[in-house]
């Protein structure tokens, strides 16, 4: 009987397992920047958002790679939370008030090619 209730409760926490698993997803998109502020700006809005798991971005192809709970956070809210720090995501426009105000160095708009 013991060990009819143990298997039982194996069986309900792997499959527990195995649904909470399964509300991961992947994200990448394609942010722009230009420096390490950049970086950890970027990194920051995404890691502050309730339900990303996992945020790298990349200066070199521009590209931020994210894991998130899609049953806390969607797309939206989290290309959001990136625009309002001042960078621009795929086609969506970064926060004009914000843009302004990164330091100089951070300017991707600013007719000039990034390094």
């Amino acid at each position: 009987m013991k060990i009819k209730a143990i298997m039982i409760s194996i069986f309900a926490i792997t499959s527990f397992s195995l649904t909470a698993q399964s509300t991961n997803e992947k994200l990448d998109l394609q942010v722009e920047g230009v420096c390490g502020m950049c970086k950890e700006r970027i990194e920051e809005a995404a890691m502050r958002t309730t339900g990303v798991k996992f945020a790298e971005w990349h200066k070199t192809d521009k590209m931020l790679h994210l894991v998130y709970n899609g049953k806390k956070v969607d797309e939206e809210t989290i290309r959001t939370a990136i625009s309002a720090t001042g960078h621009r995501i795929d086609n969506m426009p970064a926060d004009s008030a914000a843009y302004k105000l990164l330091p100089d160095c951070c300017k991707y708009d600013d007719g000039i090619k990034s390094h």
